[in-house]
């Protein structure tokens, strides 16, 4: 396992400095020149560690601590992606006439801190409501922050 690990860690340095010294590279590393790219990108990989955890360790809460069956617990994480969509419509509109979207990342990343910091005061008496309502206020930033960090990954560079 640690052979692999260490393979892939000098295949994929081998590949950066094979294609930053091409003339017409397939993956062009000088992208990350640009820093609201590098910004956008720091958002987007925080974000991502960030819903799968939760994304992933609240279905095995429900279902293996409070008893939920698969259903149930599909049921309290459906409003989650519904807050999202919502999210992402909205702030896509309000982008569309001019609202700087640099501060729809920075609601997103409150909103996701007040979610999580609700979803940390479960215990094993918690309601349904009690797991829906933190959840919805998280994906709805998780939707506000994302839809802008893409938005702010197309500026800055022109496709050739």
């Amino acid at each position: 396992m640690v052979y692999a690990t260490v393979l892939s860690a000098v295949a994929f340095v081998g590949l950066a400095l094979h294609e930053l010294h091409f003339s017409a590279p397939i993956l062009d590393l000088r992208i990350l020149k640009l820093r609201i790219f590098d910004t956008a990108l720091a958002v987007t990989i925080t974000f991502g560690a960030v819903l799968f955890g939760t994304l992933l360790l609240s279905p095995v809460f429900l279902q293996e601590l409070l008893g939920y069956n698969a259903w149930q617990a599909g049921l309290v994480q459906a409003p989650r992606g519904i807050a999202s969509m919502i999210s992402m419509m909205v702030v896509g509109n309000l982008a569309r006439f001019g609202i700087d979207s640099r501060k729809f990342i920075a609601l997103g990343f409150t909103l996701v801190a007040i979610g999580c910091w609700y979803s940390s005061r479960y215990n094993l008496q918690v309601g349904m409501w009690e797991i829906i309502w933190p959840a919805m206020v998280m994906s709805f930033g998780f939707g506000m922050a994302r839809a802008m960090a893409a938005c702010l990954e197309g500026r800055g560079y022109t496709v050739k």
